[in-house]
């Protein structure tokens, strides 16, 4: 083949590809219909462990020039909870056609195992003077003494704000109230009042204290917790103290005689923030009076 033919041809074989390509432009050019977006169902009820393929059930999306284009459906935003009484929100669904055409469609979304936040004290909030001094307190092992777990979200902890901090003195001995409030992904807002105290080591006793599986629980309105239940031990001069211990100071005399809940300014009857004080009360030694020791327990009804 001569080299005019061989370029010819190439001339050919470009011209082709060029007129394809501008017909193909002119085709999505030309295409300015949005594909069409149909559900099953304007309502979907998911699980809070459901990701975006529960919310897409049950709809599809076809194109005038596309054809079936279920496969370009996507949840472009999910709204907060519509109202604070109810575990719904709105999902906006987006679908997408070759020319970039988009369409979008609501659906009302529910769920069906949605519960409130779970909060959890793991230690009671009372410190020396002067230690301690701001808001998100943790142990020893950097881990956050006031935990909450989210059915949605898990372990959302650390966006826990403390308000009212700058009214706390941790320098002066007292009690100081503050507030605590979190808001989940789904714009769910738990908010309440908490208390923490700093004492004057000097101007304590040597009294036995109460160990509590939590220092902070949540009951629903007319739910009683049985509270003795929350007692672990008896830390009394450096030794956590158990049911059945065999030891110098009697573990029956905390466990049969000695320990108290008073409860008395709880209502259980009506939602908001409580505390019940769990006295423990040694008999004394042989040369020392009775003393008894304190811890606060936060109860907050639902």
């Amino acid at each position: 083949m001569s080299r005019l033919k061989i370029f010819s041809l190439g001339l050919l074989v470009i011209g082709v590809v060029i007129c394809l390509i501008g017909l193909g432009r002119n085709y999505l050019h030309n295409d300015k219909t949005e594909p069409v977006i149909a559900m099953e169902e304007d309502t979907v009820a998911i699980s809070v462990k459901d990701d975006d393929d529960a919310i897409l059930a049950g709809v599809t999306a076809t194109d005038d020039k596309d054809g079936d284009v279920t496969d370009r459906l996507v949840v472009s935003s999910l709204t907060p909870f519509t109202d604070e009484d109810s575990a719904e929100r709105i999902a906006v669904i987006a679908a997408f056609d070759q020319a970039n055409n988009i369409s979008f469609a609501k659906r009302k979304v529910t769920y069906s195992d949605y519960t409130p936040m779970q909060f959890s004290l793991s230690a009671p909030l009372r410190f020396p003077v002067g230690d301690k001094a701001s808001g998100s307190w943790t142990d020893e092992e950097g881990k956050y003494l006031l935990q909450v777990s989210d059915c949605i979200d898990g372990d959302i902890s650390s966006q826990i704000q403390y308000l009212g901090m700058d009214s706390v003195d941790s320098k002066t001995e007292g009690t100081y109230t503050f507030t605590v409030r979190v808001t989940n992904s789904a714009g769910d807002t738990e908010s309440f009042p908490l208390s923490v105290e700093y004492y004057d080591p000097r101007n304590t006793n040597d009294a036995p204290i109460a160990q509590l599986e939590s220092y902070l629980i949540t009951v629903n309105a007319g739910d009683e917790p049985n509270l003795e239940n929350l007692v672990t031990s008896v830390r009394f001069r450096g030794v956590d103290l158990e049911p059945g211990d065999k030891t110098d100071i009697p573990a029956k005399t905390f466990y049969e005689d000695r320990i108290e809940i008073d409860d008395s300014d709880v209502n259980y009857d009506t939602p908001g923030v409580y505390e019940a004080i769990v006295y423990t009360t040694y008999a004394g030694d042989k040369d020392k009076e009775e003393v008894t020791g304190s811890v606060r327990l936060v109860i907050v009804v639902r």
